[in-house]
């Protein structure tokens, strides 16, 4: 199995914790062995990428240069994927590694609105001068 275990120490408690990372393949280069407290400890370290998270909400009005979407059954609002989807400036900088067809939904009043704006403009004096989008 790909991957590798991190371990971290909390000085203060000697409480460990080992976390999997999965689909890890680093080559550890150097480690490091000092004492604590009169203890032996020994520290490895290897390369991490700074990455962090938004949510649909906070990321409104940004554009984002690259974007890795869950779009799953996690999605409350209607509109939110539409909101997440459009914060990248193409295609090719959006990444989809979930789907899900209950993340696209769409509030019935906005449909309304819609269809009312529509018979209003088919109805307006100017709109027989105007393309229809079909």
């Amino acid at each position: 199995m790909l991957g590798a275990f991190l371990q971290q120490v909390d000085l203060c408690s000697c409480h460990f914790s080992q976390y999997w990372i999965p689909n890890a393949h680093y080559r550890f280069t150097k480690t490091s062995y000092f004492t604590i407290n009169g203890m032996n400890a020994s520290r490895r370290q290897f390369p991490l990428q700074n990455c962090f998270a938004l949510t649909v909400h906070k990321c409104q009005g940004l554009t984002l240069p690259k974007i890795s979407l869950f779009l799953d059954n996690q999605f409350f609002a209607a509109g939110q994927a539409y909101t997440a989807l459009s914060r990248a400036p193409s295609w090719d900088a959006v990444e989809i590694p979930s789907l899900h067809r209950s993340a696209f939904s769409v509030d019935i009043a906005i449909l309304q609105e819609y269809e009312r704006l529509k018979q209003k403009s088919i109805n307006h004096p100017l709109s027989s001068s105007l393309p229809l989008e079909q």
